[in-house]
C-alpha cells in the first residue's frame, strides 16, 4: 500500500472579518493574553515587555483594537520572539500536508471552512533583519 500522506498541525484563529486564518502550530511558542495597557509604541512599532525583553507585535488587518486584553500568538524561530495580535484563537487541527490546493492561492479547506494560510516565517524573517 502507498504510504499515508504526511500530516501537519495548524493553529486556527480569527483576525479581523472574513475567513479564519492558520499558521503552522510548530511556529507558535506560546499563546498569551496581554493587557492592552501593556502595549507600547517604540521605534514606530507596537511592542510589549515580554520575559525581560521587548517583543514586537504585528497587528493583522481588521483586528479589534477596542478589547481590554489582546490575544497574541508568540512565534518562535527567530532571534527574538514575535507577537501576532489576533481576535481569538479557535483550535489546533491536524490536516494532510498536501491538502492545500483549493485553486485560491494561500487558502485551504481546514476543519470544513475556507481558511487563509499565513506565512508566519515571513514575519520572523523580518523581525530578525
Amino acid at each position: 500500500p502507498p504510504p499515508a500522506p504526511a500530516r501537519r498541525q495548524l493553529l486556527l484563529f480569527q483576525a479581523g472579518p472574513g475567513a479564519p486564518k492558520a499558521v503552522p502550530h510548530g511556529l507558535v511558542a506560546r499563546l498569551e493574553t496581554i493587557p492592552r495597557t501593556a502595549i507600547e509604541q517604540a521605534g514606530g512599532a507596537a511592542v510589549t515587555q515580554y520575559r525581560g525583553q521587548l517583543m514586537t507585535l504585528v497587528a493583522l488587518p481588521g483586528i479589534d483594537h477596542g478589547a481590554p486584553v489582546q490575544p497574541v500568538l508568540v512565534l518562535a524561530g527567530g532571534l527574538r520572539p514575535l507577537g501576532l495580535m489576533v481576535d481569538r484563537i479557535l483550535d489546533v487541527v491536524e490536516e494532510r500536508a498536501d491538502a492545500v490546493d483549493t485553486g485560491v492561492p494561500g487558502t485551504a479547506v481546514i476543519a470544513g471552512r475556507a481558511t487563509e494560510l499565513l506565512d508566519a516565517g515571513c514575519w520572523l524573517d523580518q523581525a530578525a533583519a
